[in-house]
């Protein structure tokens, strides 16, 4: 009897960290539209609506403007990104959970190579005659990588709480939370003048795109590697 509860404990356990793996279709909408929004930034023209939104945002003179900026900008740096990272590589293995592990670790990759993104699309960052400028940089802007960081930081962390919470409003509360950093950080890079709207969104869709490439590659490895589960039992 005892053995019998043995296993029924780790058949539960193993279960409630089996993730199962989205359509393609949902992996590759992001994506499309991340090419879509590069190939209208493309060049050197600047967009009537990126002019717009970088003189409305820079107009808050609110108390919680400069706040929110420091705050967004923060969460996309890279050395937060690298910390949250390892941190969540140590921990998910200890707990031995596999596809999590595999999960974070096609996230760093994803973070790595998209560090090759600004050449193809050569769209330049704002300028002194058209904004007020905090920050001033030589390469390229879409997409923004501050942004892209927050988005899979953030995405993440989300990620990797939900699979504990089933519970449908705890879901929806850390995807809003995970809203509102991608958010945070898209106006603290408009804010001080470093990019554009479009290429905010470009940092976010791209984000996006690898989180759920990554979950998904994550659902196929674990199932691949050899004498590797979802997750060891305790």
């Amino acid at each position: 009897m005892s053995s019998i509860n043995v296993d029924n404990r780790s058949t539960r356990w193993s279960a409630a960290y089996s993730y199962s793996a989205l359509p393609w279709w949902c992996v590759a909408c992001p994506a499309v539209l991340f090419v879509i929004l590069g190939a209208i930034c493309h060049g050197p023209n600047t967009l009537d609506l990126d002019l717009d939104v970088s003189h409305w945002v820079q107009a808050r003179n609110a108390f919680w403007a400069d706040p929110l900026s420091t705050f967004g900008n923060t969460i996309g740096e890279a050395p937060v990104a690298v910390g949250v990272l390892t941190l969540s590589l140590i921990v998910i293995g200890l707990l031995k959970r596999w596809q999590d592990l595999w999960f974070v670790l096609v996230v760093a990759i994803g973070r790595l190579l998209s560090e090759f993104l600004k050449g193809w699309f050569e769209s330049p960052r704002p300028t002194a005659d058209q904004v007020r400028l905090h920050e001033t940089f030589d390469n390229f802007g879409f997409p923004s990588g501050h942004t892209l960081t927050s988005t899979l930081v953030a995405g993440a962390l989300v990620y990797l709480i939900v699979q504990q919470f089933r519970n449908p409003q705890i879901q929806a509360v850390l995807g809003l939370c995970w809203l509102l950093a991608i958010g945070c950080t898209a106006f603290a890079r408009i804010w001080v003048g470093a990019h554009w709207l479009t290429d905010t969104l470009g940092g976010a869709l791209f984000g996006i795109f690898i989180i759920l490439l990554a979950a998904n590659l994550s659902a196929l490895l674990v199932k691949r590697w050899p004498g590797a589960s979802p997750t060891a039992a305790p």
